[in-house]
């Protein structure tokens, strides 16, 4: 198998060879010529860097060392790479123990294992830079394997496990390469693992074993002290996996404290500056700011950089704070508003007909008085009456024709032929409603009911909705069925009366009640007016209808009042015939009927 590798970088791998003795002192190089620069030119930062270094030198060899000593690995490592002379100070093997002496100022670092020196125990510790392409930031490491490598060099210099079959000759030793190199675990995005190893290892190993195949003695030694080093290898690895979590979780926490801090300085600038009020109400978004939760100390001239954008970042959250609270207050008082409202229809007629409130609140009046009142200022239960008061009658009357007007346009649309607004009070009419599915019983309703359901809206005010949360009454989404109507003609007929001219009325003082077969259900089903229509709306099934007689009639009446049965209501207007409350939920008038 031909694999293009390309090398590590050996920069750190290893040693110079060169006598102790010899290397106690080492002058510094000679400065190389440089051109003359005018005055008004400045020495870059890197130059500047490099002389204070240099002047490193003037001090002997073992106060170099006994300076570098000090160093954590990571620096130590960085500064060895600086320049030439560095280089050769701390690559020479007399520096071995400043190395030695730095990795131990390292907390519960294991110790340096043989197979690497201290230069490169370091590379592997703390350089994030790929060893086959250098790529910065690579964030898998093989612990095992000595090796830190980027995305792209894990997938052209490691192999999978299935890739070494066939590789070397080890059958013979009951043996297998994953019995001798270090296994790399990688897992993939579905979260299934699998083994790695690194393809220059692979070959470094068979080269190795080619010197020693053709002597089964040799062969079998060097296979088992290549079995005892990756064993070696892998337990160290562990120890560093764990070691390597464990400053991870250190320096998190140690970052978190920094982000804490900052978070406490710069709210005590802010205090300062007045927003102590703001801070309470919105430090939950405070604290997710990019400037505010950043994991860095903050200082003076740090401040100042970013003060313009964190007040106007401050301010934006009070605006925006105060606007969310003002829309809260405005649709609360519009909520007020509407059981002022129920409290002025519950004090009329049960047969008269009024508009839902999302037909009020956009009145000039009453828009005026509940969005133009200060936040800070109450309104009292009476204030909001009085706005329900001032309605002139005028309102409901042209309200009631607009109405009118468009469930005729609605029938003339399905019927074709001329309606009269006589029509609409049949007993056989029935408006379906688009928005509400047919399984709900309130897909279908008559007239006038039809007017007083909140549920028949217009969709299209939605910045109506936004701002009061209710919405004015239309005909918009109101189809009228003839097959529904033909089916209430013939429930009509069953009950005695006359399809052409009986209404509603006649019919709910009639109470007619009717045994419903369908085809798909064994049991049938007794409904009383104008519920059977409802549920022949609601249904997709073949049925077949027919009347009790009117003593059966009076024992199912009779049977009805002496249940305790409990109906479902939502948005409807609902009186407690014990009281003057009134309730458009069911569970609230069954509490109140319960406790009260």
């Amino acid at each position: 198998m031909a694999r293009k590798s390309r090398q590590p970088r050996n920069d750190d791998q290893e040693f110079i060879d060169r006598e102790d003795d010899g290397a106690t002192e080492e002058a510094p190089p000679k400065p190389a010529k440089r051109r003359k620069t005018s005055r008004s030119d400045k020495p870059a930062r890197g130059t500047r860097s490099r002389k204070r270094l240099t002047a490193l030198f003037d001090f002997p060899l073992d106060v170099v060392y006994e300076i570098f000593s000090h160093l954590h690995p990571a620096h130590l490592l960085n500064v060895s790479r600086t320049n030439k002379a560095l280089r050769g100070t701390l690559m020479q093997k007399s520096a071995r123990g400043v190395w030695r002496l730095s990795f131990e100022g390292v907390e519960d670092l294991p110790p340096i294992p043989e197979d690497l020196n201290e230069p490169q125990y370091a590379r592997l510790l703390f350089d994030k830079s790929c060893m086959f392409c250098l790529a910065p930031n690579t964030s898998t490491i093989a612990w095992a394997a000595r090796l830190r490598c980027c995305k792209r060099c894990l997938d052209s210099q490691f192999v999978s496990e299935g890739q070494l079959v066939n590789i070397a000759e080890l059958e013979r030793y009951d043996l297998h390469l994953t019995d001798i190199l270090p296994t790399f675990m990688v897992t993939d995005r579905r979260g299934d693992e699998y083994s790695m190893y690194a393809w220059e290892q692979v070959q470094a190993f068979i080269d190795e074993y080619e010197k020693v195949w053709d002597d089964p003695e040799k062969s079998a030694v060097f296979l088992e002290n290549k079995i005892a080093l990756r064993f070696q290898k892998e337990q160290h690895g562990e120890a560093l996996e764990e070691w390597e979590a464990m400053r991870q979780e250190m320096r998190s926490a140690e970052l978190d404290d920094i982000c804490l801090r900052r978070k406490i300085d710069i709210y005590a600038k802010l205090r300062d500056l007045g927003w102590e009020d703001e801070i309470k109400k919105s430090v939950f978004a405070l604290e997710f700011h990019p400037l505010i939760s950043k994991r860095q100390p903050l200082t003076e001239r740090g401040w100042k950089t970013i003060q313009g954008d964190v007040v106007g970042y401050i301010t934006e959250l009070r605006d925006e704070r105060l606007r969310v609270e003002r829309l809260a207050t405005i649709k609360r008082r519009y909520a007020e508003f509407s059981g002022a409202y129920d409290d002025y229809l519950a004090a009329q007629p049960p047969d008269a007909v009024f508009p839902t409130v999302g037909n009020l609140v956009t009145l000039d009046h009453v828009q005026s008085a509940i969005e133009e009142t200060p936040v800070e200022i109450e309104m009292s239960d009476e204030a909001y009456r009085k706005l329900v008061d001032d309605i002139p009658g005028s309102f409901y009357t042209e309200w009631r024709e607009q109405a009118d007007a468009q469930l005729l346009a609605v029938m003339t649309k399905a019927l074709g032929g001329p309606i009269h607004k006589s029509d609409l009070y049949l007993a056989s009419t029935f408006f379906c409603n688009h928005m509400i599915p047919r399984s709900s019983a309130r897909h279908a309703r008559a007239y006038p009911d039809v007017l007083g359901d909140p549920l028949i809206r217009d969709r299209f005010g939605v910045e109506t909705f936004e701002r009061t949360g209710y919405q004015p009454w239309s005909a918009r989404y109101l189809e009228f069925s003839p097959p529904l109507r033909n089916i209430a003609r013939d429930l009509i007929a069953l009950a005695d009366a006359d399809p052409d001219s009986a209404t509603h009325g006649e019919m709910l003082l009639k109470d007619p009640w009717f045994i419903l077969d369908e085809t798909a259900q064994e049991e049938s089903m007794l409904m009383r007016w104008p519920s059977v229509v409802y549920y022949v709306a609601m249904s997709d099934c073949d049925f077949f209808a027919c009347r009790l007689k009117e003593e059966e009639e009076a024992v199912a009446r009779w049977e009805l009042a002496t249940l305790s049965w409990q109906p479902e209501f939502s948005d409807e207007l609902v009186l407690c015939t014990h009281c003057p409350m009134h309730f458009r939920q069911s569970d609230d008038l069954y509490e109140h009927l319960t406790y009260a």
